[in-house]
């Protein structure tokens, strides 16, 4: 028998997305699966229209919004603990193919036969809107902490499966052995970053990420110019900086982070959320013996190093919707000249390790 995928969907006020999304979900060509619904707490009519519309779907309705990372973590764990083998996690505002289910399935499988610890898998992700264009084909990770769609409005899509290094949340293949191992999201991040955070937790594992070409979904997708969402999205970007890199990275990236910050705190003053920047400061400052603990946590259980890791990253802001003249012409230059000193730095201070620790058992055999 084919191992059991539970398909766990989210929404939020998704009423209006889930004849789109349910058509073809409940009619995969894969043979062991079952859908799951969860409503965070929107009240929107939505799970009584899935009840009546949708019977073969399990739902389930919170008491209260969990966000992104609270909703999924219930669902991974009520679905793993009922004996699904993998979860596919969705976006409730997406559209599939009959085959996705076969396609994710299908990577999976053939890199583990090669021998591959495999982590996350992410379809291709097109716009809704335009479906001819790619949404994401793997997120790309910027050293900083940023986090940004890769390939995003391009339409050469790709022909084989690739390794990605951050995974979308939008469209997530999560095995048992990941979800024992990794564990969940960050439920302190509550919404932004946690696919991009539960990413780099499984590169620090060992894990390898990888897009699977056949795959497809639909996204409907908008960039969010809501400024609400800087308060989020910079917390957990610091967050995620300061837990998951080794100190002495953290210690070589103190300059240019210092300069970000003073560069976003600028920003923030012109684009009218300065009041958010100085909330995600708040937070963190509050909750920094937590954010310890955790750093604490994470590096102990890591079995690969930074140097392994930090080449996987970007040095580059290249994201479209956000692609001014100050990104492309000063910060990129800047920022990536930076990285390529870090990466050279780290492996050079790898080196010399090496061979101190060499000199010093030839010392002592002699």
């Amino acid at each position: 028998m084919k191992p059991k995928i539970a398909v766990l969907v989210l929404g939020y006020k998704a009423k209006e997305n889930v004849d789109d999304c349910f058509f073809n979900l409940l009619n995969q060509d894969y043979k062991n699966y079952e859908v799951w619904f969860a409503d965070n707490n929107s009240n929107d009519g939505a799970v009584e229209y899935i009840k009546r519309n949708f019977s073969k779907v399990k739902v389930i309705s919170f008491d209260k919004n969990y966000g992104y990372a609270g909703g999924n973590n219930r669902m991974l764990k009520m679905a793993f603990n009922k004996g699904a083998d993998f979860c596919m996690i969705l976006n409730a505002d997406i559209k599939v193919e009959k085959d996705l289910l076969t396609s994710v399935m299908a990577t999976y499988e053939r890199k583990k036969k090669l021998g591959t610890k495999v982590g996350l898998i992410q379809p291709v992700i097109m716009l809704f809107k335009k479906p001819e264009l790619i949404n994401t084909a793997g997120n790309i990770a910027h050293y900083l902490g940023f986090g940004y769609c890769g390939s995003y409005l391009s339409n050469k899509i790709p022909e084989k499966d690739s390794e990605i290094v951050s995974v979308s949340g939008t469209a997530m293949f999560v095995s048992k052995k990941y979800y024992e191992e990794v564990g969940l999201f960050d439920e302190d991040f509550f919404m932004y970053n946690e696919d991009q955070n539960y990413s780099w937790r499984g590169l620090m594992r060992g894990y390898k990420h990888f897009l699977s070409a056949k795959g497809r979904i639909w996204h409907k997708y908008e960039f969010s110019k809501n400024k609400n969402k800087w308060f989020h999205s910079e917390k957990n970007r610091i967050k995620m900086v300061l837990e998951n890199y080794e100190k002495k990275t953290l210690f070589l990236l103190l300059p240019i982070l210092v300069i970000n910050e003073i560069l976003l705190v600028i920003y923030s003053l012109t684009d009218g959320w300065f009041v958010l920047k100085l909330m995600s400061y708040n937070y963190l400052i509050k909750n920094f013996k937590f954010i310890l603990k955790r750093r604490k946590y994470i590096q102990e259980n890591r079995v690969v190093k930074d140097k392994e890791i930090v080449g996987k990253f970007s040095g580059n802001l290249s994201f479209a919707e956000k692609d001014g003249f100050l990104i492309r012409m000063v910060l990129n230059h800047v920022y990536g000249l930076y990285f390529e000193i870090i990466k050279a730095f780290l492996w050079f201070a790898q080196f010399a390790t090496i061979v101190i620790i060499f000199y010093w058992r030839v010392e002592v055999i002699s």
